[in-house]
């Protein structure tokens, strides 16, 4: 289960139940300073309403790999929170078609070549991601800096992301992102607790 809450206008859950991601959402407050006309042209917005969403997985899937990739493209800042937090039962299968952060041009999803050196428990998180294009161009660079052990399962402290999109004018790679994260907090957890129409959901 991966949470966010983006600039207090939404509080978003992803929840992965083996064969489906149920997305639920609830909105605290709207996009717009003029709220009356807000409510007039999105009557079906109403704040402190949950919304529900089951999205089908096609093909192939991993834990928790579903929020990140193919039609469930989710936003880069989950994308890359998936890649340093909750990638590893992702990296011990043998399909290791990496999901990136940001979705750019065709051409660099063909992941000709990879690098990659995961932290030794079996949590088996990512500690170095460097994946190139058939040309050796950079596609991701991904680097954990720092490290902390909880319950014998090893997390970085810090995390640093460069993805880059190919420039078809000069035949190399130029950056398209580069993202850091930091931990804040980790401590042992309880089950995640999900609203009840959520959880008939994830049941079914």
């Amino acid at each position: 289960m991966i949470e966010r809450e983006p600039a207090g206008l939404t509080r978003d859950a992803w929840w992965f139940t083996g064969s489906n991601v149920v997305s639920y959402c609830v909105v605290v407050g709207y996009p717009s300073e003029r709220t009356e006309l807000f409510e007039r042209n999105h009557p079906n917005i109403v704040i402190g309403r949950g919304y529900n969403q089951t999205l089908s997985c096609q093909g192939e899937i991993f834990p928790s790999q579903p929020i990140v990739a193919g039609s469930l493209e989710g936003p880069t800042a989950l994308n890359a929170a998936w890649l340093a937090y909750c990638s590893g039962p992702f990296f011990r299968t043998v399909h290791r078609h990496i999901p990136l952060p940001s979705v750019v041009e065709e051409s660099l999803i063909d992941q000709s070549s990879h690098t990659t050196v995961l932290f030794k428990d079996t949590l088996g998180l990512p500690m170095v991601v460097n994946l190139y294009t058939a040309t050796n161009q950079p596609i991701l660079q991904y680097g954990a800096a720092g490290s902390t052990n909880v319950l014998g399962w090893i997390f970085p402290l810090e995390f640093h992301i460069t993805q880059y999109r190919h420039d078809y004018q000069t035949g190399t790679s130029e950056i398209h992102l580069t993202a850091t994260g930091r931990l804040t907090d980790i401590r042992p957890g309880l089950e995640p607790s999900v609203p009840t129409e959520m959880q008939k959901l994830v049941e079914e």
